[in-house]
């Protein structure tokens, strides 16, 4: 459909897969705001907008001791720190989805990617010693794991921060090359 015609204009597929890749981040913030204002109006509703006042109590390994920040403090840190695993699965997205060409097909695989398969991996390198086994980009792309000190599966924030980038920059790459020889078909 959509691709087809932006196909027909004189603009560069380079141009074209990007500006995808940049509209699918602007939807998703576009929808982590709207699912954040709803939530928001019904908590006040049934709790009152007074408790928005209520600190998050949250205890900081790397002082040893106990930390209070507002809830929007909080939810933005939150949000920052699982911005890799966010850019991955939009990646990831557009990847299967160049393969597969069928949208069913690339929702189930990634649901399956992030539902499933993390707690495996997780589960897997916590109770393996295989070095090789860090670099599973399900283990790195959560690094809200980091936050207060904590430390996960002995990885460092950078080393996670990393592979993740690594990861994120090989589907882009990989998507470039898909899209800039896949032929479109009339369907």
């Amino acid at each position: 459909g959509t691709i087809k015609q932006l196909l027909i204009l004189p603009s560069s597929r380079l141009k074209i897969i990007i500006s995808k890749y940049i509209t699918s981040f602007i939807m998703f913030i576009f929808i982590f705001l709207f699912i954040l204002i709803v939530q928001l109006v019904i908590s006040g509703i049934f709790f009152g907008y007074s408790s928005f006042k209520i600190p998050v109590v949250i205890y900081d390994l790397s002082i040893n001791n106990i930390v209070t920040i507002s809830i929007f403090k909080y939810l933005f840190q939150v949000l920052l720190y699982k911005l890799p695993m966010i850019l991955f699965i939009i990646t990831m997205l557009i990847l299967i989805g160049l393969i597969t060409n069928n949208t069913l097909i690339t929702s189930i695989i990634t649901l399956i990617n992030y539902v499933i398969m993390t707690p495996i991996f997780v589960n897997i390198v916590m109770n393996n010693s295989n070095s090789f086994l860090k670099y599973i980009i399900n283990i790195n792309w959560d690094l809200s794991a980091y936050l207060y000190g904590k430390s996960y599966l002995n990885l460092s924030i950078n080393f996670s921060l990393f592979v993740s980038i690594i990861y994120i920059c090989l589907n882009l790459f990989i998507s470039f090359i898909l899209f800039d020889n896949k032929d479109v078909k009339n369907i």
